[in-house]
């Protein structure tokens, strides 16, 4: 999955730009994948954006975590847990 879209910055929408690098992100089968993608990019000399767990304003089904890479770019590692929010 690709996605170009304004940074969100904690509550703050700010626009994309070069400086803030790239966002990659990664959708994976489950919540304790996202956390196995947290510890092995920490491992790795990783800096945490976000810690896993939901982001409410992504949608209810969201579980997520964001680490700064060593070049500066920014990972996302997201589950969709689609049992949720359909009542």
């Amino acid at each position: 999955m690709t996605k170009i879209s304004p940074c969100l910055d904690g509550e703050q929408l700010k626009a994309s730009n070069f400086g803030n690098g790239t966002h990659v992100g990664f959708l994976v089968i489950s919540k304790q994948a996202v956390h196995d993608c947290y510890q092995v990019a920490l491992a790795a000399g990783g800096i945490s954006e976000g810690k896993p767990g939901p982001r409410p304003y992504y949608g209810e089904p969201y579980y997520g975590c964001f680490i700064r890479d060593l070049d500066g770019h920014k990972l996302e590692a997201s589950f969709w847990d689609m049992t949720l929010g359909h009542e």
